[in-house]
């Protein structure tokens, strides 16, 4: 029975068919050779998927592009500029300190890249990174989206494995956040040798006025 379900779903993927068909297409077949009756596959199918946390995951994703769409993460980026964009590594500290913001509201790490890497990348370009360096960047620090809560991957974790959630989140914060300081560390270390990135003069009154530009994004945490 096994190489039978191998066999079809490898003939699925063959054909073009999403992984997730291919599984549903080769259970259906065993089911049915087995004479196991399909109201038990819809049954347990219905049971997997019915769990209020998982709710999180589809309402994570659309916080995620409503603040790309709406603006929120440009504001979220300009908050970072303003905090730390006087640090040696310029935009660099920017695209990495605006990732552990985003990530801390979206949970996701692609909605992360898609968001600030659109943003990030080009003006990082103007201030002498190289294009890999720059998308190197901004695609390593949107890591730090799935690590600091709220975690799309922590939740299906702990759903998984029945662990606390909210514990998992807690331990998940200061991992997150000693990743993006390693990660700013190494880019101040870069810039130093390499000359990329133009660091900006801290102004309170900035810094202050972009906080209050972002206050959505932190209320909606």
């Amino acid at each position: 029975m096994l190489w039978i379900f191998l066999g079809i779903l490898f003939a699925s993927i063959a054909l073009g068919l999403p992984i997730a068909f291919g599984l549903g297409v080769a259970a259906v077949v065993l089911a049915v050779m087995s004479d196991i009756p399909l109201s038990i596959l819809i049954e347990q199918s219905v049971r997997g998927v019915n769990n209020f946390p998982l709710l999180a995951i589809p309402f994570f994703i659309l916080v995620g592009e409503v603040m790309s769409a709406g603006g929120i993460a440009r504001r979220l980026m300009e908050l970072a500029g303003a905090l730390v964009g006087f640090v040696r590594g310029g935009l660099g500290q920017v695209a990495i300190t605006g990732s552990m913001f985003f990530g801390g509201i979206s949970g996701s790490a692609v909605a992360d890249t898609a968001a600030t890497g659109s943003m990030m990348i080009p003006s990082m370009k103007q201030q002498g990174y190289s294009a890999p360096h720059a998308t190197a960047i901004n695609t390593v620090s949107s890591v730090i989206g799935i690590i600091i809560p709220p975690s799309i991957p922590l939740i299906l974790f702990g759903i998984v494995t029945e662990t606390s959630i909210s514990r998992l989140f807690i331990a998940g914060i200061v991992p997150g956040l000693l990743i993006g300081f390693g990660l700013m560390v190494t880019t101040f270390i870069m810039a130093s040798f390499g000359g990329a990135g133009q660091t900006r003069q801290f102004r309170l009154d900035l810094l202050w006025q972009a906080f209050k530009a972002a206050w959505l994004a932190w209320y909606s945490r």
